[in-house]
């Protein structure tokens, strides 16, 4: 399960972190997904924990808009909700396929992001198979901790124009 140099997955790898810039960062990153894996679709949710210890949904999307990606993934209801216990989230960053849905024009996927979110894939015509998805599932992981750093970018950005 290791990227093999010059492999179409390992150019998913260095489009990831290319930026400080969270939306930047997102854009390249989910377009080379798109790309690589010849998604019709794909999208990032993000989720942040506010003070009563849920997690809240601030969304982020490439490749169509926000009612597209939500008519699309509309079937994966119970992990796109507004608000998440952290028990329940935990377990499902805890698994890299966290759900899967085959319909008549292929299949979609909601992969974790560790402590950001979730990766939403539209897969046409074939299946990803499980040695994709682990490797998936490590560059799922290298996207999280690049949206984090872009994150605590952002906010550092905001604190210091206020002064």
């Amino acid at each position: 399960m290791n990227i093999i140099p010059n492999s179409p997955l390992y150019e998913v790898a260095f489009a990831i972190g290319n930026s400080f810039n969270l939306d930047e960062m997102l854009a390249e990153s989910l377009a080379s997904y798109q790309k690589v894996l010849r998604c019709s679709n794909v999208a990032v949710v993000q989720y942040r924990r506010n003070s009563e210890g849920y997690y809240i949904k601030v969304d982020r999307f490439s490749g169509s808009s926000s009612a597209d990606v939500y008519k699309l993934f509309g079937t994966y209801a119970p992990y796109l909700e507004d608000a998440i216990d952290e028990p329940t989230i935990a377990a499902f960053w805890q698994r890299s396929l966290v759900g899967k849905k085959v319909t008549s024009r292929g299949s979609m996927y909601v992969t974790s992001l560790p402590n950001f979110g979730f990766l939403l894939l539209d897969k046409p015509e074939f299946d990803i198979d499980q040695d994709t998805l682990g490797i998936i599932q490590r560059l799922n992981a290298k996207l999280a901790n690049s949206a984090l750093k872009c994150k605590v970018s952002d906010d550092l950005q905001e604190c210091l124009s206020k002064y």
